[in-house]
């Protein structure tokens, strides 16, 4: 078939008063396409020319897809190629003709055809979402975290009325951990969606068939926020294609390269990554809506309820046993000593999406510890406890938890060289200061008093820490950055 540049200059040509001949060999047609060409009228396009592309392939059509229906049965890398499929179609019919190419568009279209029908329909709706409504999921990216690379969650969550987005990094998928990621935006915005849509994979539920089954925290902090939640199907992105695309964004346009951030994120959250994410599509025009989508975002706020200023405690609440040593063991690989003293003990135990804090049945907190997220086994001590039990077995120290948490200074290396009068004496002395300044205050003051070249008294390792507490920036050689060489020369300590 020619195309309209080669018609109309074959016409064109004939009333100018060229022969078939000299058209023919102008255009490099054969002189029966000329007479073809030169007096047609009815240019109108054939339906038919279209919808009979790819009937050559009908009668084999069936034998295809029952070769492409079987292959649903093997791995994926072991099924029929079009190329495998056109040598089939060759072999058994003796008569096949078609090129490989007419193959390889049929094996496309029926491959396209039965994924839709495995999705029960012959595609996605297009669907309206009302002001107020928001989805949530969860993305992954690498952040730079004191200069090392670390892979992190981080929640999305969108207002596809909008395509607002808000974006939080947490620790993992925890319900403690979406229920604190959605507590820090509402607090941004001030209101709260009507409702959320969430993936069925999140921490907050659990899928029984059909049925979402919430956890008992998640519901507690839907009911005091005031918000309705649905989720949804397994495998189906498409259901909130809004919040998908917002992960991407996030990722490409804030995380590329690697965001550096740091601890506790509920700070870098509140301090860069929320003021960063919700401003970074806010002055751009909605892809269909033509309006900003600061703007179409005022039309949700108009539609959420604000936020109730009574904060939610985001703990999951449970009693558990101590072992013999004092130590709980969470998520079945992390471990909190929380030393000999509460031995077998019976202890409320709340885990947050930060901390886990133990406290005593009568209400009283224990101990509160960064909690541990790894993959890996960790082991966490309550030092100030470990210590309490350490000053009364002395020569449990080379051993002890306590010693490998102080840095290598002169103050360990006399403890190790020390005999066990000497050691309950200073495990006394230490015991007795942390309890007051804490663990870290006292180890670093009674290094810093050794390093000096004196033994410390009681009243000298007191009174250092005091210091330290009241200014956390005595340790620092020079805390105010100020250049301080003037002083020096005066001083007669630089020539």
């Amino acid at each position: 078939m020619l195309n309209m540049s080669q018609v109309e200059s074959i016409k064109e040509q004939w009333s100018n008063g060229k022969s078939v001949s000299e058209i023919a060999r102008s255009v490099s047609v054969d002189r029966n396409t000329v007479y073809k060409y030169k007096e047609m009228d009815n240019f109108n396009q054939d339906i038919a020319t279209y919808s009979g592309k790819g009937r050559i392939l009908d009668k084999y059509k069936d034998e295809v897809i029952a070769m492409l229906r079987e292959d649903r049965k093997w791995f994926h890398k072991q099924r029929h190629t079009a190329k495998k499929i056109f040598e089939i179609l060759k072999e058994r019919h003796p008569e096949f003709d078609c090129s490989y190419c007419t193959v390889a568009r049929l094996v496309a279209e029926l491959r396209r055809m039965l994924r839709r029908d495995e999705a029960n329909g012959p595609g996605t709706l297009r669907l309206v979402w009302k002001p107020g409504v928001a989805q949530a999921d969860f993305g992954e990216a690498d952040f730079l975290i004191d200069e090392k690379l670390e892979r992190h969650k981080y929640l999305n969550l969108a207002f596809p009325n909008s395509n607002k987005l808000f974006a939080v990094l947490a620790d993992g998928e925890a319900c403690e951990c979406v229920c604190f990621c959605l507590f820090q935006i509402f607090r941004l915005i001030g209101y709260v969606p009507s409702r959320i849509v969430f993936d069925n994979a999140t921490g907050i539920g659990r899928r029984v068939f059909n049925v979402m089954n919430e956890s008992e925290l998640f519901t507690r902090f839907r009911l005091h926020y005031g918000f309705r939640s649905t989720f949804t199907n397994p495998r189906a992105g498409y259901e909130k294609g809004c919040v998908e695309n917002s992960i991407g964004t996030v990722r490409r346009n804030m995380f590329v390269p690697p965001m550096a951030a740091y601890r506790p994120f509920s700070l870098f959250n509140e301090r860069v990554l929320l003021p960063e994410s919700s401003s970074l599509n806010g002055k751009e025009n909605h892809y269909s809506k033509g309006i900003p989508i600061d703007d179409l975002f005022a039309q949700d706020i108009g539609a959420m309820e604000p936020v109730n200023p009574n904060d939610f405690r985001i703990e999951k609440m449970d009693i558990i046993h101590l072992s013999g040593t004092g130590t709980a063991k969470l998520e079945s690989k992390h471990e909190y000593v929380l030393g000999p003293g509460l031995a077998s003990a019976k202890v409320i135990v709340g885990r947050g999406s930060e901390t886990v804090s133990f406290y005593s049945l009568d209400g009283k907190l224990i101990k509160s510890f960064d909690r541990a997220y790894s993959d890996k086994p960790t082991v966490n001590y309550d030092l100030e406890s470990m210590l309490r039990g350490l000053k009364r077995k002395p020569n449990s120290w080379p051993n002890s938890p306590v010693r490998d948490a102080i840095e290598d200074n002169v103050f360990r290396r006399y403890m190790d060289d020390a005999d066990g009068k000497e050691r309950h004496r200073m495990l006394y002395m230490l015991s007795s200061n942390a309890e007051e300044f804490g663990f870290g205050i006292s180890c670093v003051a009674m290094g810093d008093l050794f390093d000096s070249g004196r033994i410390p008294s009681k009243d000298d390792l007191a009174s250092l820490s005091r210091r330290m507490q009241s200014f956390p920036c005595a340790n620092s050689v020079n805390p105010t950055g100020v250049d301080l060489k003037i002083f020096d020369i005066l001083m007669g300590k630089e020539a």
